[in-house]
């Protein structure tokens, strides 16, 4: 079983005007989870475990395809086409948790789930089909994007009546009434914005933001009273977020929201 890394990082362009060598600096730090052996070994016998309790046959190495600090991929080639694993770190967003939720309510949009685990945050899942940016960017052409505008709406729209499962399972809780608190909390913080540090937050920016807080307050109350439901959202909407099947009916691969 082929369990080595395939991190890209190394192989990131250096630009010319950079101050530092970004090469050095990331050979320089700690590996990540993803690629430890330990850890490579546990999720191996997992995917495993997995498919033979559902008789599908793997036919072939896994192979670790994308590694980010925040997840990581592997492929898994079996006799029923490929399968993906999926892990994500729990402090951001329960990802596992949210996507089988979303299955579960939106099954002909989402991914079809062959194994969950909450706890650890993994996934295993059928291949969705081509990613959307491999249909548009040799084309330019967005006619794609319509449909898949029209059911992410709606799926937005009805995850407006589960807010308060999203927020069980842990989603974290970005909705007006909690955003003035999470701007205090923000600036409160002053060590990750490195005031006074080399590319830190300048302290004139700083004193400005702590100003601004009573007129961002006021902007959230303005917008709540809109009465416009709340609701699930990813943040960032890309083309490598939603596939299309087989069947020509997009799925979003990616269920990281607030």
């Amino acid at each position: 079983m082929d369990t080595s890394s395939q991190n890209s990082c190394n192989n990131l362009p250096i630009g010319s005007r950079a101050k530092y060598n970004f090469r050095d600096i990331m050979e320089r730090q700690p590996k990540l989870i993803w690629e430890q052996p330990d850890w490579l070994e546990q999720a191996n016998d997992w995917i495993l475990t997995e498919t033979a309790r559902q008789a599908i046959r793997i036919m072939g190495a896994i192979k670790q395809s994308h590694i980010y600090p925040w997840s990581t991929v592997m492929r898994v080639p079996t006799k029923e086409g490929a399968l993906f694993f999926k892990a994500s770190t729990q402090d951001v967003a329960p990802e596992a948790a949210l996507t089988q939720a979303l299955a579960g309510w939106y099954p002909n949009y989402m991914p079809e789930l062959v194994a969950v685990d909450r706890a650890r945050g993994w996934m295993l899942m059928r291949d969705g089909g081509e990613a959307l940016r491999a249909s548009i960017r040799p084309t330019q052409n967005l006619a794609p994007w319509t449909p898949i505008i029209s059911i992410y709406a709606e799926v937005q729209i009805g995850l407006a009546e589960h807010v308060s499962e999203l927020l069980a399972m842990g989603v974290p809780d970005w909705r007006l009434a909690a955003l003035p608190a999470r701007y205090i909390q923000l600036l409160e913080n002053t060590g990750s914005l490195e005031l006074a540090l080399d590319g830190g937050l300048p302290s004139n920016d700083f004193r400005r933001l702590q100003d601004l807080a009573p007129r961002f307050a006021q902007i959230c109350a303005e917008l709540a009273a809109f009465g416009i439901p709340e609701t699930l959202d990813p943040g960032i909407s890309t083309m490598a977020m939603f596939c299309c099947g087989t069947d020509a009916s997009p799925c979003s691969i990616g269920a990281t929201a607030t």
